[in-house]
């Protein structure tokens, strides 16, 4: 399994816990209320699915099962109402298996109480690596009781605030992370270069996964340039960051 992988884990939910044991869900509803309908077998693994901010919306559960199906199928829907105006977040976790990476909606509730869901990107977790003949460096940024929480030189985690996400995520966007995806480089005939890993995986199971030798792929220095000093803003005076060199 990979660190990037473990580290998604780590991405946990913010209130209002509801654990039952489904694999699979389809996408939400909209309407004067909003529906997921969650479905597996018996034994499958288990999820969980908290609102943010329950004063928006509330969430009601009604569970069926289907004795004469194979495994004992059982379905869940989950009926969003709306409480009253206002935008909140509603996430799924799967906890089973351990490679799952968490859904997240964004819930708007309007004037007249009708429920939209869509389904919402953000960062979910971090982690770059860059060696040299000179230097280790090593960053690694989760997502722990709904705040990201930052490690650097393979430290301690340390809790940021939950504005950190939103920033990273709008500034991966900035410098065309998307296409960073797959890059996979070594250029020949460098002594003594420097190698690099880069993986970020997203609230709506995407991911990015980059890495190489002498070389980044294009527009990474230029977010390395924007990403290194935001990190030195971030840390505590009694750990100071190692000042990394945004060229490659």
């Amino acid at each position: 399994m990979s660190r990037l992988v473990s580290l998604t884990l780590a991405l946990l939910l913010l209130s209002g816990c509801f654990a039952l044991p489904f694999s699979v869900f389809p996408a939400a509803a909209q309407g004067q209320t909003a529906e997921i309908t969650l479905s597996s077998f018996g034994g499958g693994p288990t999820y969980s699915v908290a609102v943010q901010d329950p004063e928006i919306v509330r969430c009601t559960f009604e569970t069926t099962h289907n004795s004469d199906a194979p495994g004992a199928a059982v379905i869940t829907v989950v009926t969003l109402t709306g409480c009253r105006a206002g935008t909140t977040t509603l996430t799924v976790q799967m906890d089973s298996p351990s490679d799952a990476s968490p859904v997240v909606y964004t819930v708007t509730v309007d004037d007249d109480l009708h429920v939209t869901l869509t389904q919402a990107r953000s960062l979910a977790a971090l982690s770059f690596r860059r060696t040299s003949a000179m230097a280790h460096d090593a960053v690694d940024l989760v997502v722990l009781n709904g705040l990201p929480h930052l490690s650097i030189a393979d430290g301690p985690y340390c809790p940021l605030a939950p504005e950190v996400l939103d920033t990273l995520t709008a500034m991966l966007g900035r410098h065309g992370a998307d296409a960073w995806d797959g890059f996979d480089f070594s250029r020949p005939g460098v002594m003594d270069g420097t190698s690099f890993l880069f993986e970020a995986a997203f609230t709506d199971g995407t991911s990015i996964h980059a890495r190489g030798s002498n070389a980044y792929p294009e527009g990474f220095a230029g977010f390395l340039e924007e990403f290194l000093p935001f990190l030195e803003e971030l840390q505590d005076a009694s750990a100071p960051f190692f000042g990394l060199d945004p060229a490659p």
